[in-house]
């Protein structure tokens, strides 16, 4: 399966409140206050529904920056493109 990158910068930016040019990398929990830990359960309800995946839980509670969204979403055989 595939997803466009900017799908997964859409639904960041619209839960966490922040410009989709402000979407890198290093955007995490640790360094950007919105991401809270609700705002963090919005976001992993918002792209399991819009992409089709299932987290496990421990996965939750890992996956705590933009990078690893990718690396997980990678891991579960998504191609971004």
């Amino acid at each position: 399966m595939k997803i466009l990158e900017t799908e997964i910068k859409k639904i960041l930016a619209k839960i966490l409140k922040i410009k989709i040019s402000k979407i890198t990398d290093d955007l995490s929990m640790a360094s950007y206050p919105k991401w809270d830990s609700l705002n963090h359960l919005k976001l992993i309800i918002a792209l399991e529904g819009k992409i089709g995946v299932s987290f496990k839980e421990k996965e939750v509670t890992q996956i705590t920056s933009y990078k690893l969204i990718k690396l997980y979403l990678k891991k579960m055989g998504l191609k971004i493109l």
